[in-house]
């Protein structure tokens, strides 16, 4: 995973950030509020599918592989939760921010 925060976190965050500053946090870029009701009751709805769309695409890379990958100890899983916990607000300020907002600019 590192090689993953160094090559595509790090540059993604980086980006966003000097467009940020460059822009004066202009509104194209998506960070705000939104409409946070809108948003729960969608974070609601989609969560249980999302979920079982995990599990059974875990469980068929299980059956193929012929083992279940796991963290290797408690400092393997905290450096994923870590990992996971900063990779989707970075890939979606800049995908959906940086990238379709400027897009749509």
């Amino acid at each position: 995973m590192w090689p993953d925060v160094l090559v595509r976190l790090i540059p993604f965050a980086v980006a966003y950030g000097v467009v940020y500053r460059l822009t004066s946090g202009a509104r194209w870029l998506g960070f705000g509020a939104g409409n946070l009701p809108a948003q729960l009751a969608f974070a609601a709805a989609g969560m249980p599918v999302i979920f079982i769309a995990a599990v059974a695409v875990q469980h068929r890379l299980t059956l193929r592989r012929g083992a279940l990958r796991v963290p290797i100890g408690p400092a393997d899983t905290w450096f994923q939760a870590a990992f996971y916990l900063v990779n989707g607000p970075i890939e979606e300020a800049f995908f959906r921010g940086l990238v379709q907002g400027g897009l749509s600019v």
